[in-house]
């Protein structure tokens, strides 16, 4: 999710594609994902497929909140690609906790 110009968006909408607010952006979102592809998802590296995202169910934060161990993994997973890892000034404990599959 980005905020410029007062506007929120997902992806990379224009500027004239934002909302004024994260709800009105989210109604969007799924009522625009029931009949078709919202995004396509970045890819992870470079010549490596994206996919088609579309945003059916809402997932709150406050039903599930998850754990700040698992944030920080979450934060550097997606920062960090996963082959330099292990160039990260971490305890090895913590930089095999971040290479574990997470799902």
């Amino acid at each position: 999710m980005e905020h410029s110009g007062g506007l929120f968006s997902l992806c990379n909408q224009s500027e004239s594609e934002g909302f004024s607010s994260v709800a009105d952006l989210i109604d969007y979102s799924m009522n625009f994902s029931q009949s078709a592809v919202f995004c396509y998802s970045r890819p992870k590296y470079p010549g490596h497929p994206s996919f088609p995202v579309r945003l059916t169910k809402p997932v709150s934060r406050f039903t599930q909140v998850r754990s700040l161990q698992y944030l920080c993994r979450f934060v550097i997973r997606q920062n960090t690609r996963l082959d330099n890892i292990h160039k990260l000034p971490l305890p090895k404990t913590i930089k095999g906790y971040i290479e574990e599959a997470h799902y």
